[in-house]
């Protein structure tokens, strides 16, 4: 069974229910998808805070740059595979995390009411607000969506 740590990127005014919650809804989600595509992963979703509280040494860029750097001392594998956030508007320390990921190549996802949505950029709006100056970006559509489908007979009518 692989593994997989998801850093949980979300907004510092968060409350503690509300990251646990959003935690353990975002790890089902990833459970059921992994599941359905025929991997068998253990998936574990570390909120930011958690990582904050045992990492930051007084440096917010060395923090940020440490979450997407650090790798595991046995395995030598990194310890973040992915990136998720529940907002699309996110502060400093978020932003420089997301940039360093999308620099990186790691997924990095928008997790808004049981959805995910892929992040492609991210753009410095106010650098004067640490809270939610930087705004996520996300993939044009590919095409226009077609007209409705249309039932097709094929199951049988009861007689």
């Amino acid at each position: 069974m692989d593994k997989i740590n998801v850093f949980f990127a979300h907004p510092s005014g968060m409350s503690n229910q509300a990251i646990d919650k959003s935690a353990r809804e975002l790890r089902g989600l990833l459970k059921e998808r992994s599941t359905k595509a025929g991997r068998d992963l253990r998936i574990s979703v570390i909120p930011g805070r958690d990582d904050f509280k045992l990492h930051f040494k007084g440096d917010w860029s060395a923090w940020a740059q440490g979450v997407l750097t650090r790798k595991d001392s046995i395995t030598l594998k990194r310890h973040y595979s992915m990136v998720i956030t529940p907002e699309e508007q996110v502060g400093k320390a978020t932003g420089e995390i997301i940039e360093k990921a999308l620099e990186l190549g790691r997924p990095v996802f928008l997790y808004d009411r049981g959805a995910l949505r892929k992040v492609t950029d991210i753009y410095l709006h106010d650098p004067d607000d640490w809270q939610g100056g930087f705004t996520l970006d996300f993939p044009e559509p590919t095409a226009e969506p077609g007209p409705p489908q249309l039932k097709l007979p094929f199951a049988q009518e009861a007689p």
